[in-house]
């Protein structure tokens, strides 16, 4: 269930592309315990019943690019195209980093 809610997470433009720096997969940056009360674990004061899972920007390749979030920098960051791309290869190319993505432990 990796990838992005067209419409809500990123807005595709009238021939259906999308790029960088309107939004895209929401990631908090650095430490889970800056997550959401309602998403952060138990185990760091949160109420979230799902798993959290981590990272690495290095593993992300060409295609896909992590942005802050300007109004929230140090809580909320977004996992972006890198370019102008198609948003069925945007959603690929998230796909593609499935097997670096780590449960938080």
């Amino acid at each position: 269930m990796l990838g992005v809610r067209p419409g809500v997470d990123i807005r595709p433009d009238a021939g259906g592309k999308v790029t960088g720096g309107i939004g895209g997969l929401s990631v908090t940056p650095d430490d889970p315990a800056r997550l959401p009360p309602h998403i952060r674990p138990a185990r760091l004061g949160g109420r979230g019943k799902l798993p959290v899972f981590e990272i690495q920007v290095a593993t992300f390749g060409p295609a896909l690019q992590y942005r802050r979030d300007g109004d929230h920098p140090d809580r909320h960051g977004f996992v972006e195209p890198a370019s102008v791309t198609t948003l069925d290869a945007y959603q690929s190319s998230l796909g593609a980093t499935q097997e670096n993505w780590k449960v938080f432990t």
